[in-house]
Formats: C-alpha cells, structure tokens, sequence
C-alpha cells in the first residue's frame, strides 16, 4: 500500500549509522547511507562533500558545524569563549580540523559572536548552506524520482534521531525535532523533509 504525504508518494524512514551500527532495510524499502566513510554514492550526501565555503572560510560543511561548538575549558568566567579557543578555531577552520568530545555535548554554539543552542545553529549555519549544496545534486534530483515513483527509502545520517514520514503526514514531529534543542536533527531529517515537501525549518 502506497501513502500519499503532500505531492510525495512512497514512505522515508530515518535512522541512526556509526562506524559500529548500519541497519539493514525493513522488506520493501532501499537503504541510502547519506555519509562519509560509506563506500557507496550516497555518501556525496554527507555535509563533508559540500566543498569549500568562504564565509567563515572552511573546507566543507561538517569542518564548520564541528567548528561552532564550544566546551567546558573552552570558556571564562564569565562563559565566553576565550582568546585561545577562538584562536585555535580559527587555526582548526584553515587546516580542516576540528576539536571533537564525542562523548560530552557542548555548552553551545558560536556564531557571529552569539551563543546558539543545537536547534538555532542547525537553522541558522547548518541547514542553509546544506541546503545551498544538496539541491544542486543529481543524488537529490535522483532520491526525489523514487519517492515520486512509489519507492520506499531508510535514509541513515550519523547518530540521527529515528523518524517515520507515515506517521507524519502533517510534518509536526519532524518540525519538532528541527525545533528541539538536544534531539539530533542531521542531514538525513533535511532530505526526508524536501522528500515530502515538510520544509519544517522555514517556519
């Protein structure tokens, strides 16, 4: 049986891959690993194959966003990020290297010299520029004539928050999940919602 969301047809499933855990595919559906380190061609999806960016100048997307975080030793007293965090940044941004506590969450984001949660920063850096970059791809232009077509996808992005377009018709939960400051809205939730036309960061 085929659903109908918006002009889509055909169901997107979200889902969670890492270097220890890829998921197989529920009967009927076709696995696209939108990441890096996958060797397959939807790993072009990944924010790491947006190519250079000029404004902070970066070597790609995912340099950037993991350039944004701030942690604890990052900051002064006051919380402001310190003279030698901004300096090594800077330096990080030039070589394409980032600073990464994969097991902490970080205090916040900087940007433009403001404080960001998650939600605010992936509205305001991340999903722009991503956008800027997947729109123009044949991937894309190819994932949209499968859905269109009926066909059912699992898209996986790195430690993404499960999501079903099935029980989301109406594009609430994904919008909440865009919204939400802890919850990880990756680039596997930005092409679900252009798949079923939920542009839930607009609103």
């Amino acid at each position: 049986m085929k659903f109908k969301i918006g002009n889509c047809i055909g169901e997107v499933l979200i889902d969670r891959v890492n270097s220890m855990y890829s998921p197989n595919p529920p009967y009927g559906y076709e696995k696209i690993t939108a990441e890096m380190y996958f060797n397959n061609k939807w790993q072009k999806l990944s924010p790491r194959h947006t190519g250079e960016l000029t404004n902070p100048k970066a070597n790609n997307l995912l340099t950037l966003w993991n350039n944004l975080r701030v942690w604890e030793g990052d900051v002064d007293k006051n919380g402001n990020p310190t003279a030698e965090y901004l300096a090594k940044r800077n330096e990080r941004l030039k070589i394409g290297d980032y600073w990464n506590q994969t097991r902490k969450n970080p205090l916040y984001y900087y940007w433009e010299g403001r404080k960001l949660n998650r939600s605010e920063a992936m509205r305001e850096v991340y999903i722009p520029i991503y956008l800027d970059y997947v729109l123009k791809t044949d991937l894309y232009a190819e994932l949209k004539k499968r859905v269109r077509a009926g066909r059912n996808l699992l898209i996986l992005g790195y430690q993404a928050t499960k999501y079903s377009s099935i029980n989301d018709m109406d594009g609430k939960k994904l919008k909440k999940l865009c919204f939400s400051p802890s919850k990880r809205f990756v680039n596997a939730h930005i092409l679900a919602g252009l798949l079923t036309d939920n542009h839930v960061w607009e609103e």
